[in-house]
């Protein structure tokens, strides 16, 4: 039980650090491109399907070190150094409009709310602010 406690304070004391350092800085809003219509009488082909719409790698708006990485088979990553090395590895469910991320070495789940805007992902932190990914 207190290599269990002693984990999981760490764990909430990188948490409360990194969320710190990602709330202390503010990013700008971005602007959706506007849309070309066709002129062909042809009907437009249909997108490919790409897959849960937080497959991928985000970037922290301010700073892309930081990076959420989503993987199609339900892993991820956060990582500080670009996507090279994870921080925190974890599995992710996404629930409509809210992920959860089963985290590596925790017995404790953490479920934050999001939206996607175009190639921008906002996540909710612990504290109720909206912070802003970038789509690479």
């Amino acid at each position: 039980m207190k290599k269990f406690s002693t984990k999981l304070i760490a764990l909430l004391i990188v948490m409360v650090l990194i969320v710190g350092c990602l709330a202390a800085c503010s990013s700008g809003g971005s602007s959706a491109p506007a849309s070309t219509g066709t002129t062909s009488n042809e009907p437009a082909a249909e997108p490919e399907p790409e897959g849960p719409a937080l497959v991928g790698k985000w970037e922290y708006a301010a700073m892309a070190d930081y990076c959420y990485i989503f993987r199609e088979d339900g892993t991820g990553i956060y990582s500080t150094d670009g996507g090279e090395t994870g921080f925190f590895e974890f599995e992710w469910t996404d629930n409509g409009d809210s992920v959860t991320m089963d985290y590596v070495d925790s017995d404790t789940p953490a479920t934050f709310k999001y939206t996607i805007n175009g190639n921008i992902l906002s996540i909710e932190d612990s504290f109720g602010d909206m912070i802003e990914y970038k789509k690479a």
